[in-house]
């Protein structure tokens, strides 16, 4: 090899060389060139212990204990409703991965943007770091929202909707019951001066309490149906004055191999059409829909 043929091939390997490199990390340079740095880089979302939301001066504190996420309020734990808080992990993760577009550095715009005191306030804790920022308002697209850094007056456009999984009303879970009604096959019905059991059989459903007589199977479906997916309507303030729950005026048993679910239902909420109910082995209380008590108080012959 001649040494002209030589420095041609060191020319042709520099250029391939040049070639990889412009299309490699250089175009990755100056793709990112001018690009604002997001405020949740680094965010591992699988490693976010605590989440504090901030709205109109209310924060809700989810605190991840042992896989599960609670809310702990005046000393009681709730859990905290599994759909809402999957999906605002996921999409924390999946906003961590993205860019965000510079839309405004003057701070007085903000209010446009609702990354001031009108947005939600995000405070994230994990095990290394801990992350605050506001979630404005959504996007004109309904796919993206605006975020700002606490005490910042640039706002910035991310292409999620941020603001709808940060945005919940009630983050705890409203679930009472949730089971699979079929496995029950006793229900006792317990009032004041009066209790009703029913017993299913190959036939159906019997009243064996206060008078053995058969019983529609549509109307203690209706009951089963609630003692296996009641969800309560609100959640009141955590304590028993005022509720009735202590007079055991009303108590619903469902039972089934290996379940035994039972209701006590109290007075009703003043000013509202829901009543005070709780669960025979806890004492966290609920409101439920005055439709759903009702189902519930029968006389035997109701049930027909």
């Amino acid at each position: 090899m001649n040494k002209k043929t030589l420095i041609w091939g060191i020319i042709l390997v520099a250029l391939i060389a040049f070639g990889f490199a412009y299309q490699g990390p250089i175009k990755t340079w100056q793709n990112n060139l001018g690009k604002p740095k997001n405020i949740l880089s680094g965010l591992d979302a699988a490693k976010i212990t605590k989440i504090e939301l901030t709205k109109s001066n209310k924060t809700t504190v989810l605190e991840n204990k042992n896989n599960q996420w609670l809310i702990n309020l005046n000393g009681k734990d709730f859990p905290a409703d599994k759909q809402y808080t999957d999906k605002l992990i996921k999409d924390l993760g999946d906003a961590a991965k993205k860019d965000l577009e510079l839309v405004s550095s003057n701070k007085d715009r903000q209010v446009d943007f609702e990354t001031n005191n009108l947005g939600v306030k995000i405070k994230l804790t994990t095990d290394s770091k801990t992350l605050e920022f506001i979630i404005g308002k959504m996007g004109n697209d309904f796919n993206s929202t605006y975020l700002a850094k606490i005490n910042s007056p640039e706002t910035y456009l991310l292409a999620l909707n941020l603001r709808e999984s940060a945005d919940v009303p009630e983050w705890r879970d409203l679930t009472i019951f949730t089971a699979d009604k079929t496995v029950y096959n006793k229900i006792r019905l317990q009032y004041p001066g009066q209790e009703i059991l029913l017993e299913k059989n190959d036939k159906g459903w019997s009243a064996t309490k206060p008078k053995k007589i058969t019983v529609n199977t549509d109307k203690v479906d209706k009951i089963l149906t609630i003692m296996s997916a009641l969800r309560a309507e609100e959640i009141p303030e955590q304590t028993f004055k005022g509720t009735g729950l202590e007079k055991n005026l009303i108590i619903i048993q469902a039972t089934g191999d290996n379940l035994d679910n039972t209701l006590m239902i109290g007075d009703n909420a003043p000013g509202k059409e829901l009543y005070y109910a709780k669960r025979g082995d806890s004492d966290r209380i609920y409101l439920i829909a005055k439709a759903s008590r009702d189902e519930l108080v029968k006389k035997v012959d109701d049930l027909k």
